[in-house]
């Protein structure tokens, strides 16, 4: 799941539900978290519980539940100064969301944020059930950009950006990092 990566702050409040959930077992820490951070809620799951998953049968539900509970009551908080950065873009330019949330995520992070009419279109994993780059190529060809640029901030993001036929900004600020080697080759 995304976590709103490049947006929010949200590793701390994920960790506590995660923790709360699955007391019996080694707690998820931030570092763990980050490793995951940027991909899809189910492999999400299956890196941070793989052994575990059988131990627990509805598992997935209840971290989904726990997790849109936690979401939904605190919301996230925003890195500094993201909130104005995007207004002040999107008063420059057509920017576009996409995300490996699930719906109600963005959706919540929209409600959280208010920045909903801040971005042109928006596209996510809970959606499409489809990866990052696919929804990035939808997302250029419905709303027709010739040069889309993607900003992330992990290595999943930058693949899927490339992968996609999209220029790519790192976000330093976020959770990841970049893969030099792919800069290197100039797809950058």
């Amino acid at each position: 799941m995304e976590h709103f990566g490049t947006l929010l702050q949200q590793v701390q409040s994920h960790g506590l539900r995660l923790q709360m959930i699955w007391e019996s077992t080694s707690p998820s820490t931030k570092p763990q978290l980050k490793k995951v951070s940027g991909l899809p809620f189910d492999k999400c799951v299956d890196v941070l519980f793989d052994s575990h998953a059988e131990k627990v049968p509805n598992l997935r539900t209840l971290l989904d539940e726990s997790e849109k509970n936690e979401i939904l009551q605190r919301g996230g908080r925003f890195y500094e100064g993201m909130s104005e950065g995007i207004r002040q873009l999107s008063r420059e330019y057509k920017l576009f969301l996409v995300s490996n949330c699930q719906e109600w995520y963005l959706n919540a992070f929209f409600e959280h944020s208010g920045l909903r009419d801040a971005f042109q279109d928006t596209l996510c994993f809970g959606q499409t059930s489809r990866p990052k780059a696919e929804n990035i190529k939808e997302i250029a060809n419905r709303n027709s950009l010739k040069r889309p640029i993607y900003i992330g901030d992990t290595h999943w993001d930058q693949e899927a950006a490339f992968t996609a036929g999209a220029k790519f900004i790192f976000a330093r600020f976020g959770f990841g990092s970049i893969q030099v080697s792919l800069m290197r080759r100039g797809e950058m």
